[in-house]
């Protein structure tokens, strides 16, 4: 699933920045790039900082780049689904499998990799009244980003 829109903002000063000519790769951030005294580019994808060639690659090299990708890739915005406002990717409490949901039904789900029933709003126990949505600032805390 790919980003189309033309500006993200810098995971290192929130400045809002373009994507180059590769697909994941960013212009260089100002800002970062004086700041760290080094040209200052991050993935487009998994906005870590970008390592591995350039451009060569149209993915860099960061651990879980693409697993992160899917986890910020945006939220569900089907009208009138159970799930509206989620993460359009979850991953497993029980066996970490990339989850999503058909955004038809119930907001419940099964992993099909380990057969853990959750509610999909909350990651929580499929009996949960009145819960919250949750993002994914957990997970990606810990693969490693904030």
């Amino acid at each position: 699933m790919s980003d189309i829109s033309d500006s993200k903002k810098c995971p290192g000063c929130n400045t809002p920045t373009e994507r180059s000519c590769a697909p994941n790769l960013c212009q260089p951030c100002y800002i970062c790039s004086v700041k760290k005294r080094i040209v200052y580019q991050f993935c487009w994808s998994c906005l870590q900082e970008w390592k591995g060639p350039s451009p060569k690659s149209d993915c860099c090299s960061n651990k879980d780049c693409m697993i992160r990708g899917a986890l910020l890739s945006g939220n569900i915005d089907t009208p009138g689904s159970s799930v509206k406002g989620c993460p359009r990717f979850r991953v497993c409490p029980g066996c970490n499998a990339l989850l999503t949901h058909t955004n038809n039904g119930c907001r419940n789900i099964h992993c099909p990799a380990c057969g853990r029933s959750m509610c999909y709003r909350c990651l929580a126990d499929p009996s949960c009244k009145n819960c919250t949505i949750q993002d994914n600032s957990s997970t990606l805390k810990r693969l490693g980003q904030s």
